[in-house]
């Protein structure tokens, strides 16, 4: 189910991925039953200058870097969460929650930057 992401909300970013030879994305969860997809970076305007606190930066031998929970960067984490395996969900909605509380009541990011 493809579900356009609102132009007239924020949306919680919930893990960066940079590729080494192309463009960075952002993991955002859609809601409406939607799963979180990567949509790319461009196309968003940075409102928080804030960043999760349970946050790691992981980079790949191929030079690309993932920026969210580490229990999301295991080998096969996302082909799991996308299999429906219930641990994987479980973790996913469990660092999900720490993103987004995390995420209320951040400092704006400064207009004059």
């Amino acid at each position: 189910m493809d579900v356009p992401l609102r132009s007239d909300v924020d949306h919680v970013v919930l893990e960066i991925y940079a590729k080494s030879d192309g463009p960075t994305y952002f993991r955002i969860d859609p809601g409406q039953g939607a799963a979180p997809a990567l949509f790319d970076s461009r196309y968003f305007d940075i409102t928080s200058a804030e960043m999760p606190r349970c946050w790691s930066l992981r980079a790949t031998n191929h030079g690309s870097l993932f920026i969210g929970p580490s229990a999301w960067g295991s080998a096969g984490f996302w082909e799991d969460y996308f299999d429906g395996k219930s641990q994987a969900r479980t973790e996913y909605e469990r660092w999900k929650a720490v993103i987004i509380e995390d995420s209320t009541g951040t400092e704006p990011f400064p207009s004059s930057l």
